[in-house]
């Protein structure tokens, strides 16, 4: 039995000022190719199939042709809430379309659901679907008793879903952890280590689909893994490789996994160097990839942003970084009586390396007269 693994899809997302809708939407044509092309039985998204709680009617729109379409071509598809999704929105009339192959969970359940899936070559394999939950939600779903950490807690969930006879995977949305470090991206930090699942709750699966890291991973062993975002959300994300993961399972368990790439519309850069070598298009091919702007010069370039959008379109922002600058500022307070300009020349040797030419001395002296003239 064949299915892709994806998750993280979050439609509706907006990177800067730019709606990332239409590169979502180029990504699924050729996740639906994927699922032409492998003859998959089955497509999961393990949580955050939305940007946001309330995504935009665009969003909505077009997850609801994709999944039609994935249907329409016999696939099962199966899709969880994460911590973006609005649970009751995504789950709307979830009893009604499981008859035409759509399976979507919003919130756990005790014992969760399970949706029994029958591959074109005969394996039937279970998918325990667990929607992300938190510690305090989940201490309200179990029975009373002690679960000193969420570790347990959650390992109290999945042993209170009986599974059945043959090959079963979970498809669950939250931080776990094999003992090797996790890959995260900005929007995923978290303050400490409380709302970790060890990877060993998972233990009774043969194949864990993981949602929530954006990066592309295994979690503690091969055939438990993240299979990262649909595309770069982030700037943080800017180095990752994107895939989805092609699984195949047989009657005996025995899982092979495959990373597979999809094609993406427009990439996502940032680029460090002078200006003169971005404006150049030298370091980055110009064209309409979303690409952030490190200048790495000494003086500020005026237009800057109108200059590179010329090129790059869709500039999500520009930063002056000094080529060289001094581990330790000058002691700039009152009890430093040396003149101000004398200060000012002080201050801007250790930060930019280098002498203030004459004519920016001359700048700066004019200005403290007209301060000191105004005081």
């Amino acid at each position: 039995m064949k299915f892709i693994h994806t998750a993280d899809w979050h439609l509706g997302k907006v990177l800067g000022e730019f709606s990332l809708l239409e590169d979502q939407i180029f990504a699924m044509n050729g996740l639906r190719e994927l699922l032409r092309r492998e003859g998959a039985d089955a497509r999961v998204i393990a949580g955050d199939v939305y940007d946001r709680s309330v995504p935009p009617a665009v969003a909505v729109t077009a997850f609801d042709d994709f999944v039609s379409a994935a249907v329409g071509m016999g696939v099962k598809v199966l899709a969880i809430a994460g911590n973006h999704d609005s649970p009751q929105r995504l789950s709307f009339a979830n009893r009604l379309v499981r008859s035409e192959g759509y399976f979507v969970e919003g919130s756990c359940t005790l014992p969760l659901a399970q949706v029994p899936v029958t591959g074109r070559d005969g394996v039937a394999v279970t998918f325990t679907l667990a929607p992300f939950t938190d510690r305090y939600q989940l201490r309200l779903l179990l029975p009373e008793g002690e679960y000193p950490t969420y570790t347990d807690a959650y390992r109290a969930l999945l042993e209170g879903t009986p599974l059945p006879a043959g090959p079963n995977v979970l498809v669950a949305h939250g931080f776990f952890a094999g003992g090797e470090e996790l890959v995260r991206s900005d929007s995923e930090l978290s303050v400490g280590t409380g709302d970790l699942v060890a990877a060993s709750a998972l233990r009774g699966f043969d194949y864990a689909c993981l949602g929530h890291l954006h990066a592309p991973q295994t979690c503690g062993r091969e055939t438990a893994r993240y299979s990262g975002s649909l595309l770069k959300y982030s700037l943080s994300e800017q180095g990752q490789r994107k895939a989805v993961a092609v699984v195949e399972i047989d009657a005996a368990g025995a899982v092979s996994v495959r990373e597979e790439r999809l094609p993406v519309r427009r990439d996502l850069a940032v680029v460090r160097g002078s200006f003169e070598e971005l404006a150049s298009g030298a370091l980055h091919p110009p064209g309409e990839d979303y690409l952030y702007a490190v200048i790495a010069d000494n003086e500020l370039v005026y237009g800057a942003v109108s200059r590179l959008r010329a090129l790059y379109p869709n500039l999500l922002g520009v930063k002056l970084e000094a080529r060289v600058q001094g581990e330790d500022l000058p002691d700039l307070t009152p009890q430093d009586d040396r003149p101000t300009d004398e200060r000012f020349a002080a201050f801007y040797r250790d930060v930019k390396g280098m002498e203030p030419t004459p004519g920016q001395m001359e700048t700066i002296r004019a200005l403290l007269e007209k301060l000191e003239g105004e005081v």
